[in-house]
């Protein structure tokens, strides 16, 4: 083919008249395959790039269709921890007001104690209620004079009531921490603290 071309160049360079006739054949069928190739691969150029193109957009859609679904499974995610969230501090503030509940009963307990002891209606054991004077005498009873109780009495009684009071503000904090254990591993919470 080459060669073909290199002998219609010198025919031409010698003049248009002396190009043979068989060289304007071969050169119109040249040109002719040069156009039909130039023409097929320009369709199918054509084609290839629209069929490129359907295949970006299919996967630009597939991308956008899966950024969605991920902000909707984020939004959604979001707002059942906000939910979670809520609930646990709805269980706090009741474990709270319950705890302090407690608290208060201890208190009105010890002071029921304090005031049982100062009417009489209570006793302390034998342990607690002081020691015995040589003189025969019980410390913790009640003085000689009536209506006044004696220094030591009364912080007995006032020791008897803290006591109650502790033991009582022990067990409503350890009832609070143990109720509050019993939310936090109860409560799927995702690894998230509570």
């Amino acid at each position: 083919m080459i060669s073909l071309f290199l002998s219609i160049c010198k025919a031409i360079g010698k003049g248009i008249a002396a190009v043979p006739g068989w060289a304007w054949v071969a050169l119109a069928i040249a040109g002719a395959l040069l156009a039909s190739h130039l023409w097929y691969g320009s369709t199918r150029y054509d084609a290839g790039a629209a069929s490129r193109q359907q295949e970006i957009d299919a996967l630009q859609t597939r991308f956008d269709d899966y950024v969605a679904a991920d902000r909707a499974a984020a939004e959604a995610a979001k707002l059942a921890a906000q939910t979670a969230e809520q609930a646990q501090r709805d269980v706090f503030a009741s474990l709270d007001a319950k705890h302090q509940k407690d608290l208060d009963d201890a208190k009105r307990k010890a002071d029921a104690v304090v005031a049982g002891l100062r009417a009489g209606n209570l006793r302390l054991r034998n342990e607690w209620r002081g020691c015995q004077a040589n003189a025969g005498r019980n410390l913790s009873e009640t003085p000689a004079s009536p209506g006044v109780a004696d220094d030591a009495t009364q912080l007995r009684e006032a020791s008897a009531g803290r006591i109650i009071r502790a033991g009582a503000d022990a067990d409503a904090q350890i009832t609070g921490l143990q109720s509050a254990l019993r939310t936090c591993t109860a409560a799927p919470n995702n690894g998230a603290p509570p």
